[in-house]
C-alpha cells in the first residue's frame, strides 16, 4: 500500500513553521508572557523546546498513520491472496500480516494496491476504501471463495477494498517498442536461467 508524498511535505513544513515560531505563537497568550516576570527566563524558554518536541512527536504519529515506517520509508507488504471479488471490489486474506491489519484499523481510507504481472510487466494501481471482515455471511462466502481457489493456510480476517480509481501501469520496456509477447518471452527465459543457475539473460529493462 503506497502513500501520498504531499502529506509528508505538508506535515514537515507545518512542523518547521510551528517549531521556528513557537516563542512568537506562545507570546500571544498572557499566561506565557507572565512567566517572564515570575520565573527565570530559561524557564519560559524551555516551554518552547518542550512544545517543539511535542509537535515533532505528533508529526511522526501522523505520518505513521499514512502507512510509513518509523524511518520514513513506505510500509509495503505483498499480498499473494489479492483477487477480484466483483466489479467494484478487490479482496485479500490476512494470513500473517498483523502490521497491515493494524494500519487498516487506524486508517482504512485512501488505500492503494498495485497488481503487476511479473512476465508481461503490466498491471494496475487501485485506490479505494478498505473494510475488514471477521465474521458474517459475506465473510463465510469469501472463505469458501478462497478454499475453492486452493488456499490451505489459516485465514483470519479478510480485507475488502471498494475501488474508487484504477490506473494501468507498465514497464519502461514498452517505451522501446517491444511487444507484450516479446517481453513475456524475455522474462520467461530470464527466470528459466535463474533456475538453471545462470544470470546472463537480458530482460530489456
Amino acid at each position: 500500500m503506497l502513500q501520498r508524498p504531499w502529506i509528508i511535505v505538508a506535515v514537515t513544513l507545518a512542523v518547521l513553521i510551528v517549531v521556528n515560531y513557537a516563542h512568537e505563537i506562545l507570546s500571544s497568550f498572557p499566561a506565557y508572557r507572565d512567566l517572564h516576570h515570575i520565573h527565570p527566563f530559561y524557564f519560559a524558554e524551555s516551554l518552547d523546546k518542550i512544545g517543539g518536541v511535542i509537535v515533532c512527536c505528533f508529526a511522526i504519529w501522523l505520518m505513521r498513520r499514512t502507512g510509513l515506517c518509523p524511518d520514513g520509508t513506505p510500509n509495503l507488504s505483498p499480498k499473494g491472496t489479492t483477487a477480484v471479488w466483483d466489479d467494484d471490489h478487490l479482496v485479500f486474506a490476512n494470513i500473517r500480516s498483523p502490521g497491515t491489519l493494524s494500519n487498516l484499523r487506524k486508517n482504512a481510507n485512501n488505500r492503494e494496491v498495485n497488481v503487476v504481472d511479473p512476465f508481461v510487466r503490466k498491471g494496475y494501481r487501485f485506490k479505494g476504501v478498505a473494510s475488514i471482515l471477521e465474521s458474517g455471511v459475506l465473510y463465510d462466502k469469501m472463505l469458501v471463495f478462497y478454499r475453492e481457489r486452493g488456499a490451505q493456510s489459516a485465514i483470519r480476517e479478510i480485507v475488502m477494498i471498494q475501488v474508487q480509481t484504477a490506473q494501468p501501469i507498465d514497464s519502461p520496456a514498452y517505451d522501446l517498442g517491444l511487444t507484450e509477447e516479446h517481453i513475456r518471452d524475455r522474462w520467461e527465459r530470464h527466470f528459466q536461467s535463474l533456475r538453471a543457475g545462470k544470470t546472463s539473460s537480458q530482460t530489456g529493462e
